[in-house]
This record gives C-alpha cells, structure tokens and sequence, in this order.
C-alpha cells in the first residue's frame, strides 16, 4: 500500500490537474463569448387542457404535460388520451411542441401499462416522453426507437459524467438538476452540444428543498412518495432544531430569473422550463408572456418588457424570490413565510379613525385586494375607497401616501406590511380557438366543392384544404337553401377551430337537403383533421411480440441461503476504526463509504462507495483514484456509473439509483452491473417479485437518507454540522452537513435484523452502518453474530421495518 504522504501528494496532485482543466473550460468560455444564434425554447407546463392552450397562445414553444397515469404531479387533474390528442394538434398547429411526462418510479405490475401508454402517445404525435425509469428508456428504445426521449430531472443529472452517460442510453435531450451555477451547466452544454445532445433547465417556479430523485421524506413521513408524483411537502412545515433556529428551514424561494435571462441564455442552454402543473391559468399566461418578451428582447425584438407584465406574474403565484444556485445566491429559504407573498404592496404608517394611513410600495388601484400574513394565516381585504390629500381618486402610484377605506375592519398595526397577491382574472374566451375561412362553390348540374382556409397555422404545410361533396343541388320547389342556412347547418365551431368568414358562389333557386348539409358539415371537419393531424402507424404485431420478449422474466430459482450462508455486506466509514475492527471476527465484506472532502486511503480493489451528489470536478478526483486502485464502484448516482463503464471497473448499483422493477434490474445487468440493490420504496413482495432475484442484495439495516440538499451550502445557518429537527409530532431527525450537503435522516433505523429469516430467498445482504455511532454500529453487529448462532437476541433499540411491509403510493 502506498504511504499516507505518497497518497496525499498524488491527491493534491490530481486535484490541481483537475481544476486548473476546469478553469481553463469556464475562462475559454467568458473570454471567448459565444454567439447565441438559436432562441432557447420557452417550456411551459400544463395541468390540463385548457392550461395547454393558454400556454401556446400565451407564448410558449413547448409545453410538457401528464398523461392521468406515470407522471410526477399526480395531483394536477391531467390529461386523458382524447385531451392528449387535441392538446397534441393544438400544439402543432400552432407551431409548438408537446412533451409528455411518463416520469414516475414505475411498480412491477405498471411497466406494461407504462409501455403501452407510451406507445399510444406515439401514435398519436407526441413529440417527446420525459422519463426517469431507465428500465423504461431499454424498453422504448427497443420498441419505438424514433421516439424522442427526455431525461427527467429525477435522475439528478448534475455533473458532465452522468450526462454522458445518459447521452449514451440515447436521450436527445437532458434535463438538469436545478442545483447547479451557471458556469457548471455552461460545460455541461459544451459537452452535449458536440454530441447533439440538448440541455434543459429550470428558470422559473418552485423550488425543491432536495435534489430532485433523492427525497423519500415524504414517503417515509406520509406514504406518498415524491418519486412516484405523490409528494405531500413536508418541507413546506414548521420545524424546530436543537440549535435554537426554528421555522420552515426546509422551505425553499421560488426560482425567478427573467431579470438575469441574458447571462443565462448566453449559456447556450436549449430549452427553459418553467415549472408549475399545478397553478393557476392566471400563472400561465403571465410567466410565459414575461419569459417569451425576455427572449425574444434578447434576439432583436422591439418594444420593452412592461413594468405592469411583472407585476402581475409576481401576483400570480411566488414566493420570497431569487435566483437561487445559478449565481449562487447565499439565501436560498425562505424560513418565516408559507406560500405565495405575492407582491409587497403598503406599509401601515398610522390611521385616521379605523382607515389605515398606507405607503405605497406598488401603484394601487380601487379595486385591488391587499392580504394580512401573519404566522401563515392569510386574511384578505378588498381596496373601496383610496383618499389623497382629503379627495377620493381611483388610483394612486408607488411613494405615495394615502389613506384607504377596506371592505371589513382588518385589525392593522402600525409598520405592518400588506401584500397584493392576485392578478387580474384571466379569462381566455375565443382567444383559444384557430379561425377558419370557407369559401363553397354550388352550382348546377355540379358537385358542391369547396376551400377550408386555415387562419394563423403555424404548421408548416398549406393552410388551404380541398374538399368535395359527392352530392348534386337540386333545383328547389319550395324553398332555396340560402347562404344563411350555410351558415347555421355547416358552418360551425369544431375541435378548436371557430368560424369567421364565409364566402359562397351559389346559384340560384337551389335545394340541398338536411342530411347533405350534415355530410356537408362532417367532410369539412373529418378533412382538416385528416389533412392536419396523421397518426403515426406501428406494426401492431411485431410491437406485441417485441414487448412480450423484454417484459418476459427469467425465472426465479426457489433456493434459499441459511444466515450463515449468506455473503454478509458492511458499508461503513473508514474512519470509525473500533467499528472496522469488530468486522474482523464476522464472514463479511466491507463496503468503505467515500468522502469527498478526507483521505480516503481504501486498499487495492477495496469495494467503495461514492456520494449520492458529486460533482464533475469531485467525480474527476474520484475516478482517478478509483481507476488506479481498481476499485469496485457502489454507484448511487449516475456520474459514478460511467466513471465504472469508462474505465471498466466492476459496479453494483445502490438503492439511491431508485431500482423499482425487473426491467429495471435487467437494464443494469446488461450494462454490466454485478449486484443491484433495490429501492427501498418496495415492501418485501415487491421486490420478492423482481427477477433474477440473485442479481439482489437486500438491506437488512440502514438508516433512511431522506433528503440530500445544497440549500445551505454557502451559508450554514445553524453553526453545527449535527444537529436534530424536530417535527411537531415529537418525531427528531438527525441532520447532517456533510461535504458542505444538507443530509437529513430518519429518526429510526430500517432494521429487519430481528426477522433476518424473512431474507432467505436472497444470497446477499446489508448491513449498512453509515448513521450510526461507534457503540451503536457495535450493539447491530454483536446483534447480527448472536442471531445468526441462534442466541435468540432481544430487541433494544427503536426501529422501523421501512416499507417493507407498507406499500409507498
């Protein structure tokens, strides 16, 4: 082994190389500027229809949405498959794209479903899937490979290592996780653009406390799980520490940055997404027109973005905002305050009787409703009156001093502070229809033709469709068909589309019976949709067997592995060397966690862990390390996976890697993975269920890392790096600033060591001591050894069995 001062230098040595290699990047970058040509796409979301519409006509080149199934906001009221297919051609014809979401964790007995989803939003011209499954991402490249696939945030792609990696599974385009500064998504795009690939990011709406794919607090706090499109957000509660700072420490700002827009286009990044399936349609429409200014000012556009456009998307829906890690802002919570503040609109500065004396911080208007926040109640009052200088006016401007008349008596102090937080009511009306012209031609002896003119296509093909009606006028006996008959019969609003204008060369004294102006009606309708909107067609047959061979299961053998004929697992740290030593009487091999911040003098083809975040730099450093002493990688991100298949080293995965189902486990094997470790969101059965379970190593104890965070990586507000969390049900999470990350555990262990029976089917098991104290790690493993030799041990400490026996939703 090398001595301590030889590994030392050579570390130093590999992070000098490193940094000097990523400056030299980011400085080529800011000295050399490139030339944006290409407008970054403008991404907005979609909880419904109607919010997909808004969306286009407010500006939007894109818009992503969920299908009522597999998707990450299962609270959003979503979409069915008719309301894809039009949300669909509504996108197309007004040339923009339509993505869906097929994001979540997939359970065993839903990837068929998933799969045939897919297939259907396929056929019917969805432009790309997002997805998290990497199972899932196997199956479609396989089944439908010219579908365009996105990665999701969720597989927390925050280094250019895991985003070669996902470049190399086929993605076209890779979501960021919103963690990252600018200049580190600046040679993240560097890197993709060599390889064709796009780089989306986050630029406005809310924030998640951790990183995305590596929260379970709310699966283990509620059973709702936020990678499954569950989350309940207990983030957003109050909490109290053992480090005298209480409040909602885990309650993240809004992300805002159409004010630094500039900066982050000249980034080179492709697509902007905002964020917010579950707002307001008001939301919609005025984040998009503030964003699609910016853009389009930015590329040469006249006219300046209004003071008033902002003002009502801040009325919308945001919190305390910033742009939180693209500059690295220090303040990244927002502690005292839950919800929308909207905007800061009066300060209360005295009374003349019950009417408040209020400065203004905003224009005020008669009308407005100004809201109370006090310890998140929210108690609001409509403006009735507004007197200046003794005369009542309608309106009165920022600065100004005034007294206001309120609706009801709002119990005011003085200094108090008033909010404005809603916008002018939207109301979309026509707005949201495409028109069309139709021009008919009706003469004698003649078949009715006729012109559909499309108004405003954006689609790139005629907007004039042809159509005829098999069918000769008459001359009428009683009453002629006139044009205002046209117009009631046929002429008519359908799908999206609304009537304007219509133009009709008829002649004379003709008849057209009812039920040929019905077949008139439906040709018009049944061509443009055929003209416009084709499926995609798939060769059912070969679909059905090709899915039927990649969802076909290898066949569990039924053996089963005495304790003492398992092969036993220790992931422990290196430092706490009391706990090493009571390794060495115990059939086991160790599992060493790394750390990105000590020695990490682990042997030649020691088996090593890295952390669940790195990023490219700390990955740099671990691969060269890694490479030379040949160890065997635990990869619990998947910058450590390609580091492992870069430089051939053997891999397992763990479970932050979110293993939820066979095609799953399948899809790591094939890319050469020796064990899997499945998420520990499946109860027992569940993952009874995946197969080859020998592929399997199950944990039998470990402390549940429920959020990874880079909130207070700049500013450690609580002056320790241990402290406790207390929520209001007297439960205390332990919390852990480790290499400058916000770790929060459980208050209970995962521990099955008293049923280790139950385990039987598996050859591997974990016993994963990360969390634990010196005499703790000691107590589980003295525990384990009397358990194994049938001394029947007693249970001393708490503990939870997990989801082992409790299904996550």
């Amino acid at each position: 082994m090398e001595s301590n001062k030889t590994q030392s230098i050579h570390h130093h040595e590999t992070h000098k190389k490193v940094m000097n290699r990523l400056d030299e990047m980011i400085n080529s970058k800011m000295n050399n500027k490139i030339k944006i040509t290409k407008k970054p796409e403008l991404l907005m979301p979609a909880g419904n229809l109607e919010k997909m519409k808004i969306g286009v006509m407010s500006g939007a080149d894109a818009i992503y949405f969920g299908a009522l199934k597999f998707n990450m906001r299962q609270t959003a009221n979503n979409f069915s498959i008719e309301e894809i297919k039009e949300g669909i051609n509504f996108c197309h014809a007004n040339g923009a794209k339509a993505y869906m979401t097929l994001n979540i964790a997939l359970k065993e007995e839903e990837v068929e479903e998933a799969i045939e989803l897919a297939k259907e939003a396929y056929e019917i011209g969805v432009d790309a899937l997002i997805v998290q499954d990497l199972g899932l991402v196997m199956a479609l490249r396989k089944l439908l490979p010219s579908m365009e696939l996105h990665a999701s945030t969720q597989l927390t792609c925050n280094n250019v290592q895991g985003a070669e990696f996902l470049a190399d599974l086929g993605f076209k385009k890779i979501v960021l996780a919103r963690e990252m500064t600018l200049e580190e998504i600046r040679v993240v795009v560097e890197t993709m653009h060599k390889r064709n690939v796009e780089v989306e990011v986050f630029v406005h709406g809310a924030e998640c406390f951790s990183y995305s794919g590596q929260c379970l607090f709310s699966s283990f706090a509620f059973n709702k799980s936020g990678n499954r499109g569950r989350c309940l957000q207990p983030c957003r509660l109050e909490y109290a520490t053992n480090v005298n700072i209480n409040g909602r420490i885990l309650s993240m700002k809004d992300l805002c940055t159409y004010s630094e827009l500039d900066k982050i286009i000249e980034c080179g990044i492709d697509s902007f997404k905002v964020e917010g399936r579950l707002k307001s349609n008001e939301y919609i429409q005025n984040v998009a027109k503030v964003y699609r200014k910016q853009i389009d000012n930015y590329f040469g556009a006249e006219g300046e973005l209004k003071k008033g456009q902002v003002m009502e998307m801040k009325k919308s829906y945001l919190r305390d905002h910033g742009s939180l890690y693209f500059f690295d802002e220090e303040e990244r919570t927002t502690i005292d305050t839950l919800g929308s503040l909207g905007l800061k609109a009066v300060e209360v500065t005295g009374f003349r009787g019950k009417n408040p004396i209020v400065k203004l911080f905003i224009d005020l208007n008669v009308g407005d409703k100004l809201t109370k926040i006090v310890d998140a109640e929210y108690n609001s009052f409509f403006v009735r009156k507004i007197i200046s200088h003794g005369k009542e006016v309608r309106f009165a401007r920022e600065n100004q001093s005034v007294e206001i008349v309120l609706d009801e008596r709002p119990f005011l102090n003085d200094n108090e502070i008033l909010y404005m937080t809603t916008p002018k009511q939207f109301n979309p009306g026509k707005t949201l229809l495409m028109g069309y012209d139709l021009d008919l031609v009706i003469k004698k002896n003649q078949k009715i033709k006729g012109i559909i003119r499309l108004l405003n296509l954006q689609m790139k093909r005629s907007n004039q469709i042809n159509f005829e009606l098999d069918f000769i006028p008459e001359i009428a006996k009683e009453h002629p068909t006139t044009i205002d008959v046209l117009k009631e019969k046929v002429f008519k609003e359908f799908y999206f589309f609304t009537p304007k204008e219509i133009k009709c060369d008829m002649d004379q004294n003709l008849f057209i019976p009812l039920s040929r102006l019905n077949d008139l009606k439906k040709i018009i309708i049944d061509k443009t949709m055929k003209e416009l909107f084709s499926m995609k067609n798939i060769d059912n047959e070969k679909f059905k067997s090709d899915k039927e061979k990649l969802l076909r299961k290898e066949e569990n053998k039924d053996v089963s592995f005495s304790p003492k004929e398992q092969k036993v697992f220790i992931f422990c740290e290196d430092y706490k060397k009391e706990v090493i030593e009571k390794t060495q009487g115990l059939k086991c091999e160790k599992v060493f966690y790394y750390d990105d911040e000590r020695k990490n003098d682990f042997p030649k083809d020691a088996m090593v862990k890295p952390n669940n975040i790195q990023s490219t730099i700390e990955l740099e450093k671990f691969e060269a390390i890694a490479k030379e002493k040949k160890w065997t990688v635990v990869c619990a991100n998947i910058g450590a996976i390609q580091i492992a298949l870069k430089n051939n080293l053997e891999f397992w995965i763990d479970r932050e890697m979110n293993c939820f189902n066979s095609l799953s486990l399948n899809f790591f094997r094939s890319i050469g993975a020796k064990k899997v470790i499945p998420s520990v969101e499946l109860t027992m059965e569940e993952i009874m269920q995946l197969s080859p379970r020998k592929d399997l190593a199950a944990l039998v104890f470990y402390y549940p890392l429920l959020m990874t965070s880079k909130a207070y990586a700049l500013k450690n507000i609580f002056g320790k790096t241990k402290f406790i969390m207390r929520d209001r049900k007297d439960y205390d999470y332990r919390i852990r600033m480790e290499n400058k990350l916000l770790k929060l555990y459980n208050p209970h262990p995962v521990d099955m060591l008293y049923e280790i029976e139950k385990f039987s089917k598996f050859n591997s098991v974990i016993i994963d001591l990360k969390e634990t104290n010196t005499p703790e790690a000691i107590m589980i493993l003295k525990y384990y050894l009397d358990k194994i030799d049938g001394k029947n041990p007693k249970k001393k400490s708490k503990f939870t069995r997990g989801h082992y026996d409790k299904p996550v939703l």
